[in-house]
């Protein structure tokens, strides 16, 4: 499992949803591999400020097709977080991925977090 934390600001005082004062609000990206794909270090998707500020949080899976050359050949969100911003953050960045070389379909759990 890999972990990518973000520390964001947090939203200006009237549209906090945080009940206390701290100086930031950790926001967590968290993708599980599964189907067999090497996933070669890619980067876990960057959280959207305003889905932090909103307090989004969700778990996106997406369905890829990888190409013989371990590109995207093919991406289909499986499961929406119930936020477009969310998986649009979740797809885009999965877009962007390389994989062990060999076609094959792949799902691909990315989970929103904050604590």
């Amino acid at each position: 499992m890999r972990k990518a934390l973000v520390q964001e600001r947090p939203a200006a005082p009237s549209e906090s949803l945080a009940s206390n004062n701290t100086d930031s609000q950790l926001a967590e990206v968290t993708v599980t591999p599964t189907g067999g794909a090497g996933y070669l270090g890619n980067p876990a998707p960057v959280y959207p400020s305003d889905s932090v500020s909103l307090g989004e949080v969700g778990r996106v899976v997406a369905r890829v097709l990888t190409r013989e050359d371990g590109s995207v050949e093919a991406i289909v969100l499986q499961r929406s977080s119930g936020f477009t911003r969310l998986d649009e953050a979740a797809l885009q960045s999965v877009r962007t991925w390389r994989f062990e070389p060999g076609p094959r379909w792949v799902l691909i759990p990315i989970r929103f977090s904050l604590g």
